[in-house]
């Protein structure tokens, strides 16, 4: 029932695999299995990466700490919380520490340093997206642009044939909109 576009993906966790087989059932006869999963929770530690979930919703908390939960929020992701008949709503704060990249080069100055101190040496991989290959190496870049701005990402993608090195052959350019911190699609426009 969370479950509305493509631009979402829900991950239902449960505590035993009775229950995970009937969610299980109940998504593929709604024709949502793959944007709509569930698995068997060790109800201890979330099955997330930092910074990944955006809506983080918990009926039952297994005595789970608060500080685990706001762990797998993104920046500016909100906890919904089932304490008895109530909902406590619990958003996690953008950093201090996470700059924008508003511009090709940072800034409209065209300087190229963030004030980000957050960003360093890779240390796991948050999420892989497409276009996982270029159309090719030796002419233009397929994303010729790229910036950020409140944990979005935006860029313009020729979508064209892959592996073609004839400039000859037709571009299929976008403007591409992505969740900057677990890379799900948000949207893309056509560019002439």
């Amino acid at each position: 029932e969370l479950y509305s576009s493509d631009s979402y993906r829900i991950h239902g966790l449960a505590s035993d695999q009775k229950s995970v087989d009937n969610a299980r059932q109940y998504i593929i006869n709604q024709g949502k299995y793959g944007n709509v999963t569930v698995e068997e929770w060790n109800k201890e530690n979330l099955p997330y990466i930092d910074n990944l979930v955006n809506l983080l919703i918990v009926r039952k908390s297994y005595n789970v700490p608060m500080k685990e939960f706001m762990r797998v929020l993104a920046p500016n992701g909100v906890l919904f919380m089932q304490n008895g008949d109530k909902w406590i709503k619990k958003k996690k704060e953008w950093p201090d520490n996470i700059d924008e990249w508003g511009h090709h080069f940072h800034g409209a100055n065209n300087n190229a340093v963030s004030h980000d101190t957050r960003v360093g040496p890779p240390r796991h991989l948050q999420w892989v997206g497409n276009p996982l290959y270029a159309r090719s190496h030796e002419l233009n870049s397929s994303i010729p642009a790229m910036v950020t701005s409140g944990g979005r990402i935006f860029y313009i993608l020729d979508e064209g044939p892959i592996g073609m090195k004839d400039p000859r052959l037709p571009s299929e350019w976008k403007l591409i909109a992505r969740n900057g911190f677990n890379g799900v699609k948000l949207w893309n426009r056509n560019l002439e």
